[in-house]
């Protein structure tokens, strides 16, 4: 583990491996839409959560919980963990959510204000759910500069518009947004606005972050490479090449990897 010297003297960063023996018994195949949500995401939760500091006791946030993998993994090394969710019941997640010892809260966060006090969290993490909001994010950033400690941290996961899979699509003249876009049943699952690293810089800063850590994530990239074969998933032999020659093509040229991430200090 790596000494985390910023705003903590005693954080540390997790090896994946110990994050692995964390995140596989989470897997719940007793429920379709989580188990499915869990194999997509799988390493982008290896790849966010082995950036992120931990000690016991610091009080963590996530804003958009469900279905709540990131704080149960953070509560279970003894930290604090709140979530907010404009739906937290939605799925059945919020019941496994409270049994973990998570404090739930039902919040509209993206038009009201946070129900926190001020300068009351070491660490909010808002991953994957930038993009899917209807209004401009800034409120919200705001918001959690507020609730956030001085030295606290702010991690931002998001899709990278600019990924090679993006740019892929749009070379074959297909649109990076799934063709079932008007479809999807429930509102926020749609990714409404997707950014780059320089937008999501910019935001932070004009909320009063001090950038402290950026790097895009190969977390698609390593689902096709590994073909989660410990879930299950199979590949023939032109896919395997195909992932094989997309994953090199990435490392590469880092700023086409699938997913952002950003972390802010409030200084």
């Amino acid at each position: 583990m790596k000494q985390f010297k910023t705003y903590k003297s005693e954080g540390l960063f997790l090896s994946e491996k110990t994050l692995r023996a964390l995140l596989e018994p989470l897997r719940d195949q007793t429920n379709e839409i989580a188990d499915e949500y869990f194999r997509r995401h799988f390493f982008r939760y290896l790849e966010t959560l082995k950036r992120i500091p931990v000690y016991k006791g610091m009080k963590v946030l996530d804003i958009g919980t469900l279905p709540g993998t990131m704080p149960t993994v953070l509560k279970r090394l003894g930290a604090v963990a709140y979530g907010i969710d404009i739906d937290p019941d939605r799925y059945g997640f919020s019941k496994k959510m409270r049994s973990e010892g998570i404090s739930l809260l039902t919040c509209n966060f993206a038009e009201e204000q946070l129900p926190f006090s001020d300068e009351m969290f070491d660490i909010i993490l808002f991953t994957e759910v930038i993009e899917h909001m209807l209004t401009d994010p800034q409120k919200i950033l705001n918001e959690i500069y507020r609730v956030l400690r001085i030295d606290g941290l702010l991690v931002v996961t998001t899709p990278n518009v600019a990924s090679l899979r993006n740019r892929l699509k749009l070379l074959l003249g297909k649109n990076v947004h799934p063709k079932n876009f008007y479809t999807v049943p429930y509102l926020y699952q749609r990714h409404y606005y997707e950014y780059t690293m320089s937008e999501l810089e910019d935001r932070l800063s004009r909320a009063g972050f001090s950038i402290q850590t950026k790097a895009y994530l190969p977390a698609y990239e390593r689902a096709l490479r590994h073909k989660l074969h410990s879930f299950g998933v199979r590949q023939n032999l032109m896919g395997r090449i195909i992932s094989l020659v997309y994953s090199h093509l990435v490392y590469i040229i880092p700023a086409w990897k699938s997913f952002i991430f950003i972390a802010g200090i409030k200084k």
